[in-house]
């Protein structure tokens, strides 16, 4: 026998990714049928979006057991996305359906196999899935994807990739560079002098080695290896690690430009030169980029990703040095709702960027200083992850446990902050700090960003927000730790943190909630602990603040 959850029954699912919902069909639309059944192969059905992890995990799960499916995503197809919540009633992906019955998301699959492959199971998983496919075609529409090609997403303008150095009569872009320097064989890694240590540096001799060896037709003999080490430091693709010596063949040590300031998420290269796109599309195509290469890298088995391998991907070049784009985008001349939605996705994306470049920060001090210290350069100017968030997104308030507003007076970066409302309580819904009780990332837009706020809110809570009503006409209502951090974003009592979280509660929840606010009763708000638990694998990079520095001292470190 089949058992799946009944509907809105196990609700809260902490490895859930929350789509945004473009809106929500009235419960008396009559949807269309299909003709008379026919007798056909029966259906397993999953609602995804793209680069989820707990999608991806639960499509692996059922290609290992041989089970066929028809992958509804929402990413091509976000008319579906009304007809998921009208089925499932959540707001969560994946959603699984076998024909008409709802089983729920990736959790909820991997409850029902290990159950039906137990000792005890009437049935095996197997044989479930030979009724269900057995069983004729669901004549739901709402399952099937549509009949017709999903709407091409927005390109990014075409690159101009200008030449800054010609080696043996071939002119090479700077990334072109980068890349054959590194398939030169430089032997890159940390070095000492005095005491001082050098991270990510080569030295000028063997250099010239690798340089003979990989482009024999110009560098022909030391002297001309030379001579090309020099054309490449006035390119700005590698420089000596003090800035003091021109390239020699000696024992200096040198480094490549993009290691030149780790601490800074793009500083692949130090300036842009090519063209300068809608930042809206750079950061959605740039998402994209990440996202293919954080499937890549994700272990079906549990839905985490590897980023020690994304490190490592030849890929995550390209990505370094598109996302240097930021540098040259102008944050003035967008409007607070563009902005706004600019600004949610960048933090998205340079935060999962964060874990594969410098690592995921594993204990409080470490998590202190990765949103402080880590920065990202967006027009020329220089931002922590507080900064964003605190300082433009919040429109310059203190973050929790400072003391201070991130930008003080006279700081240029204020002029950026948004300051045309008060801070609005959804945006910690959709700001992802990469761990498991953060909300997923998602492509915020301009157009949309009030509905994308608000189910982004609305799924946020009811995965993580509970209502208990007590005897005494009362209730207690735990939530998100997120909103102790940001009290003032939400309310000064617990009854007006609660009246806001109801806001964005459906169902039962928002019912009981509601009535004890309606008739005056206390509601108590207690907070859950926070999990800062990360989506990445046991091997994935470890955040230490030493890896923000290019050298450091041997005795103080």
């Amino acid at each position: 026998v089949l058992r799946v959850p009944a509907p809105g029954q196990d609700r809260a699912r902490s490895d859930a990714c929350r789509p945004p919902l473009v809106a929500q069909l009235n419960d008396d639309v009559t949807l269309p049928r299909l003709p008379p059944p026919r007798r056909a192969m029966g259906r397993v059905t999953v609602f995804s979006i793209a680069s989820c992890p707990h999608c991806q995990r639960a499509k692996a799960l059922l290609t290992r057991r041989g089970v066929p499916f028809h992958d509804v995503s929402l990413t091509d197809y976000p008319e579906k996305r009304a007809d998921m919540l009208q089925l499932a009633d959540r707001l969560t992906v994946p959603q699984i359906f076998f024909n008409d019955a709802h089983v729920g998301g990736a959790t909820d699959l991997d409850v029902l196999i290990a159950a039906a492959d137990g000792d005890a199971a009437p049935k095996s998983f197997d044989d479930v899935m030979k009724a269900v496919l057995a069983a004729p075609d669901s004549e739901d529409l709402r399952l099937r994807i549509p009949d017709h090609a999903p709407e091409p997403a927005p390109t990014p303008s075409p690159r101009t990739h200008p030449p800054v150095v010609t080696v043996g009569g071939r002119a090479l872009s700077y990334l072109d560079a980068v890349r054959e320097l590194l398939a030169a064989g430089l032997d890159i890694s940390d070095r000492a002098y005095n005491l001082t240590v050098y991270r990510r540096c080569f030295v000028g001799s063997q250099a010239v080695d690798a340089l003979i060896r990989h482009f024999p037709a110009a560098a022909t003999d030391r002297a001309a290896a030379v001579a090309l080490g020099q054309a490449l430091m006035d390119a700005g693709v590698l420089h000596h690690v003090t800035r003091t010596h021109r390239f020699e063949d000696a024992r200096l040590f040198y480094r490549l430009a993009p290691d030149a300031a780790p601490g800074v998420l793009n500083a692949f290269r130090a300036d842009w030169t090519d063209r300068v796109d809608n930042p809206m599309r750079t950061v959605k195509h740039l998402q994209k980029t990440f996202g293919k290469l954080q499937a890549a890298h994700t272990r079906g088995a549990d839905g985490l990703v590897d980023y020690a391998a994304v490190a490592a991907d030849p890929a995550y070049v390209d990505f370094k040095e598109a996302i240097c784009e930021f540098r040259a985008v102008d944050l003035g001349a967008m409007d607070d709702t563009t902005r706004m939605a600019f600004l949610i996705n960048l933090y998205n994306l340079m935060v999962v960027h964060a874990f594969a470049h410098v690592g995921a920060a594993r204990t409080n001090g470490g998590r202190y200083t990765f949103f402080d210290k880590v920065l990202t350069n967006v027009g020329g100017h220089l931002y922590s992850f507080n900064d964003l968030e605190q300082g433009l997104i919040r429109g310059n308030k203190a973050a929790p446990y400072h003391m201070f507003p991130v930008f003080g007076a006279g700081d240029p970066r204020a002029a950026f902050a948004i300051t045309s409302a008060p801070p609005d309580p959804r945006v910690h819904f959709a700001l992802n700090c990469g761990a498991k009780s953060c909300p997923p990332i998602k492509t915020f837009t301009a157009e949309a960003l009030d509905e994308e706020l608000r189910l982004a809110a609305a799924a946020f809570n009811e995965d993580q927000a509970t209502v208990r009503v007590t005897g005494s006409g009362g209730a207690h209502l735990q939530v998100s730790t997120i909103l102790k951090w940001y009290r003032s974003d939400f309310g000064r009592t617990d009854a007006e943190v609660a009246a806001r979280v109801c806001e964005w509660l459906r169902g039962e929840s928002k019912a009981a909630l509601a009535g004890v606010l309606a008739a005056g009763g206390r509601v108590k708000v207690v907070y859950a602990p926070y999990d800062w638990t990360t989506n990445g694998t046991e091997n994935s990079p470890e955040y230490a603040r030493g890896k923000l520095r290019a050298s450091y001292s041997r005795i103080t470190g």
